[in-house]
């Protein structure tokens, strides 16, 4: 589960098909999904189950833009 994204986050989400980098808009409360808006602007709902691996570029909570 993805308990740890915020909104504003901005990941990695390999093999989940949306691109190089994308930011986290918004996630549900148990942490499955994560909507995320890619380098194209595209918004898509991604289930932790759909990634390979994730990696978190920039963190919200830590004051990284």
């Amino acid at each position: 589960m993805w308990d740890s994204m915020q909104s504003g986050d901005i990941v990695v989400l390999e093999g989940a098909d949306v691109g190089s980098h994308a930011r986290v808009e918004d996630r549900t409360q148990d942490g499955n999904m994560v909507w995320v808006r890619n380098e194209f602007n595209e918004r898509k709902l991604v289930h932790f189950e759909d990634c390979t691996g994730v990696g978190i570029v920039n963190s919200s909570t830590c004051g990284m833009r």
